[in-house]
């Protein structure tokens, strides 16, 4: 076990670096203990955990994900509208299955409801909670109908494209 010259660190024979007990970390400004390089002995990272960090935050790994996404919408979208009408069949009762799967891992994750239910609200229904109430309904009303409408708008112009009947996309608006 080798101290540096700074006195800062210990490097050990197998290629890990330690701080010195007596090491100062920086500005109080900069860091803090969830900052803090953890004493060799509390860690418990291995080769595995540090080579998933790696591969989970590589652009690549990303890039290959959105291509194989790509090709297998373009795979659908080739072969035409049934085939979309078939895939959405199942997939739409799959999403839901896996988002009540989720919620179940969630809640055992959590150990129950208890903690999040039986917390109390730092809010209230005081004062405090009408001024924020109204601006953060208006948003979430704003919010559902920019996603609605923007998603309705895309799907019935990209899937109209597709359609073997042309008409199915008006080219002006209809007379009110």
């Amino acid at each position: 076990m080798a101290v540096s010259p700074l006195e800062q660190e210990i490097r050990l024979p197998d290629g890990r670096v330690a701080l010195a007990p007596t090491a100062q970390i920086g500005s109080a400004n900069y860091t803090n203990g969830d900052l803090a390089p953890l004493p060799i002995e509390r860690r418990t990272w291995s080769t595995y955990n540090y080579a998933a960090l790696w591969i989970g935050m590589s652009p690549w790994t990303q890039w290959l994900s959105f291509g194989i996404f790509w090709v297998l919408e373009m795979a659908i979208i080739l072969r035409g509208m049934d085939t979309l009408r078939r895939f959405e069949n199942w997939a739409a009762p799959f999403v839901l299955v896996v988002a009540v799967a989720l919620l179940i891992f969630m809640v055992i994750k959590a150990n129950g409801f208890g903690g999040i239910l039986s917390e109390p609200s730092r809010l209230g229904w005081g004062s405090h909670f009408w001024p924020v109430f109204f601006p953060s309904l208006m948003g979430m009303i704003a919010f559902c109908w920019v996603v609605g409408f923007a998603t309705a708008l895309i799907l019935y112009t990209a899937l109209s494209m597709f359609s073997p009947q042309r008409q199915l996309a008006p080219a002006t608006a209809p007379a009110s």
